[in-house]
């Protein structure tokens, strides 16, 4: 019966199929092959045939949508872990980054450290979002700087202190001197990138710039240090008060910055390393002190955790910064402090740039950036912030696990979250995570600055500089360090130059004769005599030390052979052509006079200076010269190869000659 039924149904189904093939319905236009195929099967097993309106999706569409769909979420999904593991470990160290920087301006003033903290969180997460979409680097965090920090602090010192001030102005005048300071910078670094003065600074050497990249990671291992102690480091005795007051701090952090580098050496995924590593940390400290019942303040005293802070919301700058309350002369500090400020402040700036570029190799144009972070500045400013700018520590760190614009956009999210919500992180992550951290990210650059690049690109010389400018800044500070090294590494260049060899080669006339047609007498004179006239090619720079060389070396070489008078005439002679060929340059046209073809009419030798050419004039024929061995201006001698050969263009002394008589 049911088999009936079913073909009973069929039936009717048929006929309706049939109905909606008709004519009439050539309004919807005819079926499709694999519909009749579907149809017409369908009859012959005697199944059931089902009609799906057109504007309804088929089941096989429907599944292969639903699938689409859920490759489109996992594959979001995918991009949004992948995202936050690069930035939570960015973000992370940046906010500790922020505290510490915080508290550094904070120091000597009454101001509270969380409000001068959620002023720099507000301007480095800003400040975080527009460098990390506009910059032509992908990898651009923002951050703090020691730097400025160390000025910020200066001008809030001299407005909080300042004689003028009362106690109910002191507060309001030091948050306005902090908010001007943001703007004079702004200004500075918008003009400067306006007229294109950052190009000074691609002229530095190289060793500066890695000397400041170890000083700028000396200085997060200091900085990581103090956070994770709690008290200054200003001189050695404070490290070693420091160990033996809080020895297990210290030795948390240490122990957290060697398993860091550890996992670094085996080669951990960089982007699980911190996350991983601050999660174990976490658990390994929280779990024994809920299990032991340890109070919160007794960890507190013993300095695992910072001192618990009130919140301090968006809105807590402009409750405490109170027009009416403001001190007004006391806002700039004196000229000689402000120009200082300005000073340092864009050389600090366009050295981070240009660390950036040279560990990046993106190939950035300082100018942009400098204009660009004035404009930043000063929108950060305007609304209450300070200074944020570029980071070399992060920006390495953002290389190593983050996902180039994404990362360094979503920890900038992440850090405006905190700041909104005012959330005070300090009070939940210990001391020693913060510290070892930032030290360890520290102790990194230092490797890479300090021992893996001067090993390469540098000689002993310039590696010796890099040390010193590194040791040098853990006393003092950081730009008279770099006034010191760019003098240092001046002198280093001029030494460099002057041990140059510019003597290019040296023959006589008896193997280079001249082109220019003379008589038979005059020929045969020049055959017995050619060998006490000497061309000398030059290259490179005549100054100072190779000028030097260069007139003992002829001093030595063309020497008259009889009479101490004739060979100190003829040094004095020597001596003044050789300086009026002094500013010339090797690689010049030159255009002196021709050597005369007269016999000289007494015996000392006579000489001739040869600038070589760089172009070949028309119509002359080439001659090769090899360089004699044994007149190398006291150079060791180098083994000959094809390579040391010369070509000069003409046989003549066309660029500078003098002859030489008594």
């Amino acid at each position: 019966q049911q088999q009936q039924q079913q073909q009973q149904q069929s039936g009717s189904g048929h006929k309706a199929a049939a109905g909606s093939s008709s004519p009439s319905a050539g309004s919807q236009g005819s079926t499709s092959s694999s519909d009749e195929q579907e149809l017409a099967g369908a009859v012959r097993s005697g199944g059931f045939v089902r009609f799906y309106d057109d504007d309804q999706p088929r089941p096989a569409a429907r599944r292969a949508q639903g699938a689409q769909a859920r490759r489109r979420a996992a594959s979001a999904a995918s991009w949004l872990c992948s995202t936050l593991v690069g930035a939570v470990p960015v973000a992370v160290i940046n906010f500790a980054t922020c505290a510490t920087y915080g508290l550094l301006m904070a120091k000597g003033t009454g101001v509270h450290p969380q409000l001068v903290i959620a002023m720099l969180l507000y301007s480095t997460a800003t400040s975080g979002v527009l460098l990390s979409l506009l910059s032509e680097c992908p990898l651009t965090i923002a951050s703090g700087d020691a730097s400025i920090a160390l000025y910020t602090n200066l001008w809030l010192v001299e407005a909080y202190n300042h004689p003028a001030c009362t106690d109910e102005t002191r507060l309001p005048t030091a948050l306005a001197s902090a908010l001007l300071l943001s703007l004079l910078m702004g200004c500075v670094y918008f003009l400067l990138g306006h007229y294109r003065a950052a190009d000074l600074v691609q002229y530095l050497p190289f060793p500066i710039i890695a000397g400041f990249l170890g000083m700028v990671g000396a200085s997060i291992v200091k900085g990581g240090l103090v956070v994770a102690i709690g008290s200054d480091l200003d001189s050695p005795d404070d490290i070693a008060h420091a160990a033996q007051q809080v020895p297990l701090e210290c030795g948390a952090a240490l122990l957290l910055v060697v398993v860091l580098l550890a996992l670094r050496r085996v080669r951990f995924p960089p982007r699980f390393l911190f996350v991983g590593t601050m999660a174990v940390a976490l658990f390994l400290f929280y779990a024994p002190t809920a299990m032991l019942r340890i109070a919160r303040e007794r960890l507190e005293e013993s300095g695992f955790l910072f001192d618990v802070s009130d919140p301090v919301g968006p809105l807590g700058l402009w409750r405490e910064l109170d027009p009416t309350r403001i001190t007004w002369e006391a806002l700039v500090p004196q000229s000689g402090e402000v120009f200082g400020t300005v000073t340092i402040s864009t050389i600090s700036l366009a050295l981070r740039i240009s660390a950036i570029d040279s560990a990046t190799e993106a190939h950035l144009d300082p100018d942009r950036e400098l204009r660009l972070t004035g404009l930043v500045t000063l929108l950060v400013g305007g609304t209450g912030g300070l200074i944020g700018s570029h980071s070399p520590g992060l920006v390495a760190l953002n290389q190593e696990v983050g996902s180039a614009r994404t990362s360094g956009v979503c920890q900038a999210l992440l850090l405006l979250l905190l700041w909104l919500t005012a959330f005070p992180l300090t009070n939940l992550l210990p001391r020693f995570l913060l510290g070892g951290v930032l030290m360890s990210i520290g102790v990194v650059m230092l490797i890479e600055w300090l021992w893996v690049v001067p090993r390469v690109r540098m000689t002993r010389q310039s590696h010796a500089l890099v040390l010193a400018m590194t040791a040098y800044s853990l006393v003092y500070d950081m730009i008279s360090t770099v006034f010191g090294g760019i003098l240092v590494a001046a002198l280093l260049l001029v030494g460099r130059f002057s041990r140059l060899s510019v003597l290019k080669y040296h023959v006589s006339m008896a193997s280079q004769a001249s082109i220019r047609r003379r008589s038979v007498g005059e020929s045969a004179h020049l055959r017995a005599q050619g060998e006490r006239v000497h061309i000398l090619g030059l290259e490179g720079y005549l100054f100072e030390g190779p000028a030097v060389k260069l007139v003992k070396y002829l001093q030595r070489v063309v020497v008259p052979p009889e009479g101490a008078a004739d060979r100190q005439q003829a040094r004095r002679s020597t001596k003044a052509r050789a300086a009026g060929s002094g500013g010339a340059s090797g690689g010049g046209d030159g255009g002196g006079e021709r050597c005369t073809a007269t016999p000289p009419s007494a015996a000392p030798p006579a000489f001739a200076l040869l600038l070589a050419r760089r172009r070949r004039p028309a119509g002359v024929s080439r001659t090769r010269l090899g360089r004699v061995p044994d007149m190398d201006m006291g150079l060791p001698p180098a083994k000959p190869s094809p390579s040391r050969e010369r070509t000069i263009a003409d046989t003549r002394p066309t660029a500078a000659t003098a002859a030489s008589a008594p």
